[in-house]
């Protein structure tokens, strides 16, 4: 397999020191799974993003919805009962980890039993894996927006 450079970076923070990275991979697809694994689940906010358990502003908010949309409204009241909500939460989690079991577990038991004071205890105690983490990060591309993946072999060279 051929290994080419590709840079990949977000295109309003591409050029800022420490955004932009070369990454060895043998397509863009392996770039992007690298870029991933080594620097978007160790970023802070992403960390912040999935290790807070709350239904808003979190990675939470996601399964906390049914087909109509979000349980929540703007002013943060509820549009179902809570058991009803409890229980879409729960399947949403299963089903987006449905090949994952073991993750499924272990978000619904840190989303219910967290309670930590801050997202670096939360880390520490929790630990998800990193191939949870680059399951969640991939589920969920929006949050990280878009990515440039560029073959440097492939850029035009002015000499």
């Amino acid at each position: 397999m051929i290994n080419r450079k590709y840079i990949v970076c977000t295109p309003d923070q591409g050029l800022e020191e420490g955004m932009a990275h070369i990454v060895n991979a043998s397509n863009e697809s392996e770039a992007l799974s690298k870029y991933a694994q080594h620097v978007m689940i160790k970023n802070e906010l992403f960390l912040e993003y999935v290790y807070t358990n709350s239904v808003n502003m979190s990675y939470a908010e996601h399964f906390y919805r049914d087909h109509d949309g979000y349980f929540l409204d703007n002013y943060g009241n509820l549009r179902v009962d809570t058991d009803y909500a409890k229980q879409c939460f729960e399947e949403n989690v299963r089903k987006m980890f449905y090949e994952h079991p073991q993750y499924a577990s272990l978000y619904l038991d840190f989303f219910y039993y967290n309670e930590s004071h801050s997202v670096k205890e939360a880390i520490a105690r929790w630990n998800f894996p990193n191939e949870m983490l680059l399951y969640l990060w991939f589920a969920d591309r929006d949050y990280a927006g878009e990515l440039i993946v560029l073959d440097i072999d492939e850029l035009i060279q002015i000499s």
